[in-house]
C-alpha cells in the first residue's frame, strides 16, 4: 500500500508513527507554501518527495489512498475536489462547516462508490460494541450527554464552529450507539460579554422514543461523558475512554 500525505502537523505525526509501525510506505506529503513542518516531518519518516501543491502530488503519485490531516477550517473547500480523485480518503473531522457542503459531498460519493473514512476513532474504542451489545439486548431508558469543551470565547472563529470542529467526536458516537434522533427541545445561552452560546441544554429523542439529555457547557468543571440508563444497568463513558458499568448499586 503506496499512501499520500496531505498535512503534516501534530495529528499527522501519530498516523505516520502507526503506519510507520505497520511497514507502510508514505511515498509523498504535500503541505502549504512556506510551511515550517514540511521538511522536518519528511526528514523523520524518511519521505523523499514532497510537495507544495496537494493535486500535483496526486497527479505525479501512483498512491493507493490520502491521508488527509489539514486545519479544521481548511478541509471544507477541499472536501468535493478530494473526493472527485477517486481515491481512497481518510479525512480528519471536520470534514465540512456545512449541511449543504455534506449533502453535496455525499451526492458524489455515492455515485463515485469512493472509499471515504471520516476520522471519528471513538467508535473503534475496544469496549464499544460490548455496550451497543448490552443496549440492544436491554431496555434503554435514557442517554445522558455531557459536553464540557474548554476554549477562549474570544476566539470568535473557533467559538462559531466548536460543535463541529471538536464536539462533533460525542455526538458520532452517541450516532453510533443509539442512531439518529430529532431534536425536541433546545436553550441556548451565553455568559455575560460574548456574542456566542456557552451553554446549550437540549432533549432528544430517538427513533424508538428514548429521550436524550444534552448537556453542553463550556469551560465548567466537568469532562465529557455519555451515560446509558439499560434496565437497571448504569454503563458510564467519563471520560469517553473509560467505561464503568454498574448493575443496581454494583460497580
Amino acid at each position: 500500500v503506496t499512501m499520500g500525505f496531505i498535512g503534516c502537523g501534530k495529528i499527522a505525526y501519530y498516523h505516520a508513527q502507526v503506519f510507520k509501525s505497520l511497514n507502510i510506505n508514505i511515498a509523498a506529503v504535500a503541505s502549504r507554501e512556506n510551511s515550517s513542518n514540511l521538511l522536518p516531518f519528511c526528514e523523520k519518516f524518511s519521505i523523499d518527495n514532497k510537495y507544495t501543491n496537494w493535486k500535483t502530488m496526486v497527479e505525479k503519485e501512483s498512491l493507493d489512498a490520502l491521508w488527509v490531516m489539514i486545519g479544521w477550517d481548511q478541509m471544507d473547500s477541499l472536501l468535493i475536489p478530494l473526493i472527485k480523485t477517486k481515491i481512497p480518503l481518510f479525512l480528519e473531522k471536520p470534514i465540512a462547516l456545512s449541511s449543504k457542503r455534506i449533502h453535496e459531498a455525499i451526492d458524489i460519493q455515492v455515485r463515485t462508490n469512493q472509499y471515504l473514512q471520516v476520522g471519528y476513532n471513538r467508535r473503534f474504542y475496544p469496549f464499544v460494541e460490548k455496550i451497543k451489545s448490552i443496549i440492544s439486548n436491554g431496555e434503554l431508558r435514557s442517554v445522558l450527554v455531557e459536553i464540557p469543551e474548554s476554549i477562549d470565547l474570544n476566539n470568535k472563529k473557533l467559538a462559531s464552529k466548536l460543535w463541529l470542529v471538536n464536539s462533533s467526536h460525542v455526538m458520532d458516537l452517541l450516532y453510533y450507539f443509539v442512531g439518529p434522533s430529532i431534536i425536541k427541545y433546545k436553550k441556548h445561552k451565553s455568559l455575560t460579554g460574548s456574542i456566542y452560546s456557552s451553554s446549550l441544554n437540549s432533549i432528544l429523542e430517538t427513533e424508538s422514543g428514548i429521550p436524550i439529555h444534552l448537556i453542553a457547557e463550556w469551560n465548567s468543571s466537568n469532562n465529557f461523558g455519555i451515560t446509558f440508563f439499560v434496565c437497571n444497568k448504569r454503563i458510564s463513558l467519563k471520560p469517553l475512554e473509560i467505561a464503568s458499568y454498574y448493575e443496581g448499586y454494583d460497580l
